[in-house]
């Protein structure tokens, strides 16, 4: 092959590869619109619509104890767009989720508001995993 047509084909391939890029975004972008229509997305920040399960039906049913002043050793609430455990009476996390608040259902943002209450470290930590 000559020098001209290597360089033909390049470019004919890099523009390929171009299209593929901004079809494959755009098929993503409405594929996760299409997605939060579905689910019946909780309002997020700006607007977004965004929804998250949580896997575990228990954090969702409620069936934790909430509220009250003996409720536990570590009170699991929303901090800072985030779910984070507190010890009773310390101002800072011991524990956050990576999962951010404004995904959730608004069953568990109502739970969250509210704070579910866990006796043990171990029990926090594993509240905590249901919202990652």
């Amino acid at each position: 092959m000559t020098h001209k047509k290597y360089k033909t084909y390049t470019l004919a391939l890099l523009l390929i590869t171009i299209a593929a890029l901004i079809v494959a975004a755009v098929t993503l972008s409405l594929g996760r619109e299409a997605r939060a229509a579905q689910a019946g997305p909780v309002q997020g920040p700006a607007g977004s619509d965004t929804a998250y399960y949580t896997p575990n039906p228990a954090v969702s049913q409620d069936s934790r104890k909430t509220g009250g002043q003996n409720g536990g050793e570590y009170y699991i609430t929303i901090y800072k767009g985030r779910v984070g455990a507190f010890r009773v009476g310390e101002a800072e996390p011991v524990l956050t989720a990576d999962a951010e608040v404004y995904l959730l259902p608004q069953e568990d943002l109502e739970l969250l508001r509210r704070g579910i209450w866990a006796q043990t470290l171990k029990e926090a930590r594993a509240i905590l995993e249901d919202y990652d």
